[in-house]
Order: structure tokens, then sequence, then C-alpha cells
């Protein structure tokens, strides 16, 4: 994969104080280093985000499987679960990182710190979505675009176009709402799509035919050849 040339964010934060992000209509407060470039605001968090090297419920709870991966490694393990408890969701990625999620809080096992990596690809993505549902946000797998002060959103499969078509739309000159993940809520009469973060992923060929270019973006995630960002 590829990104755009940006450190990861500092983490400014006091003992007590985390940095505040605003992402897809909510404020996430984290002191993870993103290497995303999220909004900073003002203002109290609806969820926060946090890493630890131990499990952080030290209870054991009952697991009721609400879906498990037909992929499954040499072991024949699952490569992904999500089960739930009376307390917690709790999202596995085989060998990675396990997520427990709750109303205001996501908090992130890590199993393998050399891919520390993939933990803001996955809270960014699979894990986030779930959360959104769980609070009765429906979410939708889209990229979208502002267009006359409304939002034009394009659903489909993953590698079914949706980041080539809104790359394409951003180049043209209307501003990116998402790539790949759109809340929708609705609201006095009219559907809300909440924005995202300000990056699209693309394949190299992707970003070359839609830019020009593509060798000045890093790797967003570094065992893929994918995706650039910009």
């Amino acid at each position: 994969m590829l990104l755009k040339q940006s450190d990861k964010q500092d983490r400014r934060h006091t003992k007590n104080k985390l940095p505040v992000y605003r992402i897809f209509g909510f404020n996430l407060a984290s002191d993870f280093p993103f290497a995303t470039c999220l909004s900073e605001r003002d203002g109290p968090a609806d969820l926060t985000f946090t890493c630890t090297t131990e499990p952080p419920l030290k209870e054991q709870e009952q697991l009721t499987t609400l879906f498990a991966s037909s992929m499954r490694d040499e072991n024949g393990r699952s490569m992904f679960a999500i089960f739930r408890t009376k307390k917690y969701h709790l999202m596995h990625f085989n060998s990675i990182a396990d997520f427990y999620i709750r109303p205001e809080a996501i908090t992130c096992h890590m199993l393998d710190h050399s891919r520390e990596y993939l933990v803001e690809i996955f809270l960014l993505g699979d894990v986030i979505s779930v959360w959104m549902e769980l609070q009765g946000i429906p979410v939708l797998h889209a990229s979208a675009v502002s267009a006359g002060g409304n939002a034009a959103a394009f659903i489909s499969y993953s590698g079914g176009g949706k980041s080539s078509i809104t790359g394409t739309l951003v180049k043209a000159g209307n501003p990116l709402l998402t790539d790949d993940i759109l809340p929708v809520q609705y609201s006095n009469g009219s559907f809300i799509c909440h924005p995202g973060y300000p990056q699209i992923r693309l394949w190299p060929e992707e970003a070359q035919h839609i830019l020009g270019y593509y060798k000045k973006f890093r790797h967003f995630q570094p065992d893929l050849t994918s995706i650039s960002e910009w």
C-alpha cells in the first residue's frame, strides 16, 4: 500500500486529556499515533480508543459467536470473528489483535506487536463500523463526494471501483466526503451522510491513471503493494 508523505500524528495530550478527533460525525479521543490525517477538535469525546498489552477486562465472560469468517489459517482457526458478551462485543483478528467494544470505549489488545500498523486499518474500518452500527447508525460500504450541496455515493464490494470513481470526481473538483465507509442518518426528512477523513486509497495503477503519478506516496500497509492516498 502507498500513503502520502506524512509523519504519524503527535501524542499531544496531558495526563488527564487525550487529543480529540472529529470523524464520521462523532468525537474520538485517543493517544494512538495515527498515520492517517485526522482533524483535531475541541469538545467532549463520544468514544475513547486505547491500546493495551494485556487483556483490558480480567473477568472471564461467556462468548456468543455472532460471526466467524470462512477464511481459515493453517490450524483451521477463523481469521476473523465477532463475539458478544453481556458487557461488550469482541472483534478478534486471528493472531493480530482483539478489539473490545463498549458504547463509550474501544480497547485494542495487541497480540502481535510487529503488526501494529494494522490496528489503525482495522479501527478506522471494520471496528468503527461495528461500533456505529451498535449505536444505531447504519453504515454503508461506500465512497462519496459532495456535489451541489448533496452527497453522491458509490456502493460496491471491495475492488468494485468505489475509490477510483470517487478519486476521479475529487480530481475534477468535488470535495471528498469519505472513502469506503459511509455512515447515514435520517434527520428532519433528510438523509445525512457523515464525512470521514481526507484520504483516498488507490492501487498504484489507479493513482497513475487519475493523478498521473504515484511514486511520491509511501506504502500504507507494508505487506501489500497497494494503495496510494492523497
